[in-house]
């Protein structure tokens, strides 16, 4: 228009007006149909809510007839039993309980376990130059601790004429009488005798095997009348040196981690044993949520399919070098122990044994001596 200013701004035709009013109109149509469709979606919704209510009802109604029929009273009284008794005298503010506390403290109150538990009450302490009952019968020779604990319980056991009713019992060997089944238990000082064998594969270390297969005391038993037991353990399929004693002190110190009694296996692992593996078997590998001890290790021999190393371990739990292999990604082919401490299978031959020299006899006794920590056991 001549001396006017004209609005600046893009031009609108007619079909551009007229697409933009069709948009206008498709977007209030799909909001009536969104809000129509959550109306149906509310109203399904209610309609839900009230037949849940109503069965909720008819079963709480079904419910108060039948121990209405069951007490032999009406509905009424069976609603009014139902009702919490009120508490008189209580002032406005925090509930309390019949015993006066809060109904917050005694919901949320520990258990009286809780606050009255005791601490286990020490056992007794043994008398000086006495011992358990049960040792000495399986020191003498009379039974096993397990069967000793049988024949008292059968009340075959009696200590100065009264029979033994429960356990601990204490004994004094030099000033107890001690009878079982009648007969008088003499304290007899056991000698002490110590066995190396070459243990085979296929022979368990026990007394006695339930399935009937060889074991390493009835390959010694021909020789030596007298109750020996292993010290410590090999599993079936493995095989090499293993002491046999009667000397329950030396059998303790040599199992007992805190002493560090060094043994000795030559184990064939299938695979090659890589660097990274290898140092993971020396720091320690977790068993049973608890680290191995440092295991001493060497490479005897590798091949593209086996590996040998040289493991040394002051530590002996169940198959825990075979566990220790497989957690590395290996699996044990041949494991053999060779030494206990300075004790070698050197000149023992598979299924062989030996009784030990005084020599060697003092050797053990000065290696638990000389190894034993003063900290204790880890285990």
């Amino acid at each position: 228009m001549p001396g006017g200013n004209a609005p600046k701004g893009p031009k609108t035709t007619e079909d551009e007006t007229l697409s933009h009013g069709q948009k206008a109109v498709g977007k209030a149509v799909r909001r009536a149909i969104r809000a129509s469709d959550k109306e149906a979606e509310h109203e399904a919704f209610e309609q839900h809510k009230a037949e849940v209510k109503e069965q909720k009802r008819a079963r709480r109604e079904k419910s108060l007839k039948a121990q209405a029929r069951k007490k032999g009273i009406t509905v009424e009284e069976v609603v009014e039993l139902q009702k919490p008794k009120k508490l008189k005298g209580l002032k406005k503010g925090k509930k309390k309980t019949a015993g006066g506390k809060s109904l917050h403290s005694a919901r949320y109150a520990r258990p009286k376990h809780h606050r009255s538990r005791k601490k286990p009450a020490k056992s007794a302490p043994i008398p000086e130059g006495a011992m358990r009952i049960q040792k000495y019968l399986s020191e003498v020779g009379v039974a096993s601790r397990r069967g000793a604990e049988e024949l008292i319980a059968l009340g075959e056991v009696s200590v100065n004429g009264a029979p033994v009713a429960s356990l601990p019992c204490f004994v004094n060997p030099e000033t107890d009488a001690i009878r079982v089944s009648g007969r008088v238990i003499k304290q007899k000082k056991a000698k002490l005798v110590y066995y190396l064998l070459n243990k085979p594969k296929g022979v368990v270390c026990t007394s006695n095997d339930e399935f009937g297969r060889p074991t390493v005391v009835n390959m010694v038993k021909y020789v030596e009348p007298r109750r020996i037991y292993c010290v410590g353990r090999l599993d079936v399929d493995s095989t090499g040196v293993l002491l046999l004693t009667n000397d329950g002190e030396l059998t303790q110190k040599l199992t007992h981690p805190s002493f560090g009694a060094a043994k000795t296996y030559v184990v064939t692992v299938q695979g090659v044993v890589e660097a990274p593996a290898i140092e993971k078997l020396k720091k320690g590998i977790y068993l049973d949520g608890r680290r191995t001890s440092r295991a001493g290790l060497k490479v005897l021999n590798r091949s593209k399919a086996i590996t040998t190393l040289e493991i040394t371990l002051t530590e002996g739990r169940n198959r825990e070098i075979r566990r220790m292999v497989e957690r590395v990604g290996h699996t044990v082919l041949k494991l053999k122990r060779v030494a206990i401490g300075p004790i070698t299978d050197r000149g023992l031959g598979s299924g062989s044994f030996r009784e030990l020299s005084r020599r060697e006899i003092n050797q053990l006794r000065k290696l638990t001596e000389e190894d034993a920590k003063p900290q204790g056991s880890k285990e």
